[in-house]
């Protein structure tokens, strides 16, 4: 069984940085017997060279996307371009990040994708779940923010050949959305409530600082946090 752990990236400065650098420890800590993609939306040359991961980054357009391989276990994935962000552009780069994980593990023959966005903090056994999921049929496996009652798509186990029976890619179509478009409402309504399990994993999107200090070390993931926060979580 294959499974692609990838992760939707923009590095902005140094706390984005330090963020993908803790990613890329989580995912060698917990789940580094799977591949892993970052996909980049053509972030600054000077904040990739803050990473520390041992990566062959590679350049690429979105009409390449699925005729691109991954030949080597850990990749960054760069766009030439960065479309920006749905709230501040009206055009949909994380949308276009996302699909082209998802594109991947079908072109490379995944069994399973995996997202985890690259600033969230996951320390759960992705086996475990993967394992879970085939034993009970389930085609998608995520967890709700609490504090925003939406699917966390910034977490997301899927089954690749459910996605791709679904034709999920075309369906998403992310070049279509707009400022009025919400991922968090679309992604389920093309998949399916029925067909996504919801995990209550201890943790959110820590937007308005509900989640405090001490709260941190009951987390299963973490997102949207201060940087003090981040080390905690990574303490335990």
């Amino acid at each position: 069984m294959r499974i692609l752990v990838f992760g939707t990236m923009y590095l902005k400065n140094e706390t984005s940085c330090m963020f993908v650098n803790k990613w890329y420890e989580c995912w060698k800590r917990y789940n580094s017997q799977h591949d892993f993609l970052l996909i980049d939306s053509n972030s600054d040359e000077k904040w990739i060279q803050e990473l520390n991961l041992p990566i062959q980054r590679k350049m690429t357009e979105y009409n390449d996307v699925f005729s691109l391989s991954i030949s080597e276990r850990e990749n960054i994935i760069s766009f030439k371009d960065n479309v920006g962000h749905l709230f501040s552009t009206g055009r949909d780069g994380w949308g276009r990040a996302f699909c082209t994980g998802i594109a991947h593990a079908i072109h490379n023959k995944y069994d399973y994708a995996v997202h985890i966005e690259s600033d969230l903090l996951f320390k759960g056994n992705v086996s475990e779940i993967v394992n879970e999921m085939q034993e009970k049929s389930y085609p998608v496996v995520s967890t709700k923010s609490w504090v925003r009652g939406f699917l966390e798509t910034g977490l997301m186990f899927m089954s690749i050949p459910f996605m791709n029976d679904i034709r999920f890619l075309s369906k998403y179509n992310w070049h279509a959305l707009t400022r009025d478009d919400y991922p968090e409402w679309i992604i389920p309504d093309i998949i399916g409530t029925e067909n996504i399990y919801l995990k209550y994993w201890i943790g959110d999107r820590n937007d308005f600082g509900q989640i405090k200090d001490e709260d941190v070390k009951k987390c299963m993931y973490l997102t949207h946090c201060n940087e003090q926060q981040l080390r905690l979580f990574m303490e335990q």
